[in-house]
């Protein structure tokens, strides 16, 4: 990611929106930094017909909050960009509803898995077993004011090797059915730790 796209991601981001809004290179512009770095390709944004720079410059930075779960958040916070040189308002206020629709959709899952992750928290507490929730739950809660303005797809539950068949049965005894088909070696191919992925749906065959 541009280090100048990285600061208005933040800035957005921040769901207090007090975080000031970054100097320097306008909004519009720093898309561009991000083809330079080979982080976007340009065509796509072409091919929409949105060849301005300031909306190519807001639709890559919703694609990053969508990345990191910060996009409910940047909506709230979409209206400090009316004042910018360049913005079009109308755009803008396209874009803000049309997130808020899109938008139900992950709030719903993310909170189904915050119910499990609350679920497994006390599970793990119950049965005197090490395990700490990490990343997205833990973020919503402890850092946002509104916990639905952080969203997220999974739920990281840090263990001891030692504890591993034990918390193996206790997600097992939720439902929870691990994917035999997860590839975690591709992710972490050495000895200091190891990931298993389990789902609330039963893998086929």
């Amino acid at each position: 990611m541009s280090s100048t796209l990285n600061r208005w991601l933040i800035a957005l981001s921040d769901p207090q929106g007090e975080i000031p809004l970054p100097g320097g290179m306008p909004f519009g512009e720093c898309w561009r930094e991000t083809l330079t770095e080979g982080i976007l390709s340009r065509e796509p944004i072409l091919r929409r017909g949105l060849e301005d720079t300031w909306i190519g410059a807001l639709i890559t930075l919703l694609g990053l909050s969508d990345y990191h779960g910060t996009t409910p958040a940047v909506r709230k916070n979409l209206p400090r960009l009316g004042d910018l040189p360049g913005c079009d308002t109308a755009a803008l206020d396209a874009i803000h509803d049309g997130l808020g629709e899109r938008l139900l959709t992950q709030t719903a899952a993310t909170m189904v898995l915050g119910g499990y992750a609350r679920d497994i928290k006390a599970r793990l507490a119950e049965a005197n077993l090490p395990g700490v929730i990490l990343k997205g739950p833990s973020l919503a809660n402890a850092v946002y004011p509104i916990p639905a303005l952080r969203t997220y797809t999974d739920i990281d539950v840090l263990v001891p090797r030692e504890a591993i068949a034990p918390i193996r049965e206790l997600l097992e005894g939720m439902g929870l059915a691990p994917q035999q088909d997860y590839k975690a070696d591709l992710k972490h191919d050495h000895d200091h730790y190891g990931e298993e992925v389990y789902s609330a749906i039963a893998p086929s065959g």
